[in-house]
């Protein structure tokens, strides 16, 4: 009976959050034009505290001055909710994706094309960066100096786009043969460079390999890894990916 009460909750939940999932949207553009409105009012309520300084109203200084604090205030708690929203709606998409996730590598010409043909397959990667105004480079990519990468590829946001809490996005993959701590630091530190150079996030960055085992100290270097998206993927002999550790996609659904 324990059991089923248990089930029962679960089930409550995720209904819960498939329902707030279809609402996010409209949640979120509410949320925007409210921040629009927001910056729009304090940009008046400046205005009109510069104007209280040269006349030297005191009464209205404070007055304006208050008004201007708490609206500052407001957007950011705007901005947090907007935040946790996405962070909500990441962590259901990623449950949703693992619903349906199939770890079979597809064909491809070489590993670093498979990955991408497989990232297409699940999450219409190439597709998104395109229509989000997005670069794809293969080989060199400019990073103050020429860093090559086997794949890369970015989305750069506005400065009204940052404002609203828009991330910019980057996406790195290198393939090597045989993996050593070594070059998987060497991996890190160009990826970010490249990230500060671009001026970009750092979304992923993939160690593709085709090698199916993995030492101790590396899996326990790439644990600690919490403020890098730092993932090995791995070709296994029987026609799937190890993905270590498990990144979830992003809440608008890239990797």
């Amino acid at each position: 009976m324990v059991e089923r009460r248990g089930e029962d909750l679960l089930t409550t939940l995720l209904s819960s959050l498939d329902e707030l999932a279809k609402k996010s949207a409209f949640l979120n553009k509410w949320l925007i034009y409210a921040i629009i409105l927001i910056i729009i009012w304090s940009g008046v309520a400046i205005g009109l505290w510069a104007i209280s300084l040269i006349n030297l109203n005191l009464t209205d200084i404070i007055l304006y001055a208050i008004l201007i604090s708490l609206v500052l205030l407001v957007l950011i708690y705007l901005l947090q909710i907007r935040e946790k929203l996405a962070e909500v709606i990441s962590r259901y998409s990623a449950y949703k994706y693992l619903e349906s996730l199939s770890l079979e590598i597809p064909p491809g010409r070489d590993p670093v094309e498979r990955l991408i043909n497989y990232f297409n397959k699940t999450l219409n990667f190439e597709k998104e960066i395109k229509k989000r105004g997005g670069i794809i480079l293969k080989g060199g990519v400019d990073c103050g100096t020429n860093i090559n990468f086997d794949y890369y590829a970015e989305i750069k946001t506005s400065a009204l786009g940052n404002l609203l809490g828009r991330k910019s996005y980057s996406f790195f993959v290198r393939y090597m043969e045989k993996l050593t701590l070594e070059d998987i630091k060497k991996f890190i530190e160009d990826v970010r460079i490249c990230s500060k150079k671009r001026d970009v996030e750092i979304s992923r960055a993939i160690v593709l390999t085709t090698q199916q085992e993995m030492s101790d100290e590396l899996y326990e270097f790439l644990m600690q890894q919490e403020n890098l998206p730092l993932q090995v993927v791995m070709e296994m002999e029987d026609g799937t990916y190890d993905f270590i550790p498990f990144i979830a996609p992003r809440h608008d659904m890239l990797p």
